[in-house]
């Protein structure tokens, strides 16, 4: 391509052509990165990649009329280096409501364990995207952190919790990520749907 870049022009051209057609569908994350992929494929065709790409995309739903729950969503490949983003998304939407910050600590660790666990494992050795969706009812004050992702099937919570009353050396190697998190959430649910591992964290807090 004679050493030409891609190009802000080009990046905002692919973005605005979904807003011809846009619905519900084009409109999600996964969509809107789709098609800019799609439009870096058709100007790289065969030229060597010198760099990776790394893409985030994020939809903000609002407040909900019906319920005042307040709805981010944001979609990422799932890859360990993507963490800073994950966590800078899962922050800053608990410091927007007030969430103390003992129970953002709580969360934040949660979401780190969880997010590591699908950057790891869903997709290898290949790689894939992973949705977080952070949802915030306000009164009283309960967090829900959804991640969603497309890769192998698995159910973190069908392992049994480690006996954590024995030493290191007895105790059976894994399982300790899942049980802080299940001991520090209100409530953890999973399940597989449509092709979707998804994985809810829920935290009921006082201010």
């Amino acid at each position: 391509m004679e050493n030409k870049l891609f190009g802000t022009d080009r990046m905002l051209a692919a973005l605005n052509s979904s807003k011809v057609i846009e619905t519900e569908d084009t409109a999600h994350p996964a969509a809107v990165l789709e098609r800019v992929s799609d439009a870096i494929r058709q100007f790289v065709q065969d030229a060597p990649r010198f760099d990776d790409i790394t893409m985030m995309s994020l939809r903000y739903n609002g407040t909900d009329g019906k319920d005042g729950k307040a709805v981010k969503e944001m979609e990422i490949t799932a890859l360990t280096e993507n963490l800073p983003q994950v966590m800078e998304f899962i922050e800053s939407g608990l410091e927007e409501v007030g969430c103390p910050m003992k129970a953002q600590i709580q969360i934040s660790v949660a979401v780190e364990e969880i997010f590591v666990n699908i950057a790891n494992y869903a997709y290898a050795p290949e790689e894939g995207p992973a949705t977080l969706r952070l949802e915030v009812d306000e009164d009283p004050l309960v967090v829900t952190v959804t991640f969603i992702d497309h890769g192998t099937p698995y159910d973190p919570l069908a392992k049994e919790d480690p006996d954590i009353t024995l030493s290191a050396e007895d105790r059976q190697i894994g399982g300790l990520g899942i049980f802080m998190v299940k001991e520090t959430m209100d409530e953890v649910i999973y399940e597989y749907k449509d092709g979707q591992n998804i994985l809810k964290l829920k935290k009921d807090i006082e201010k």
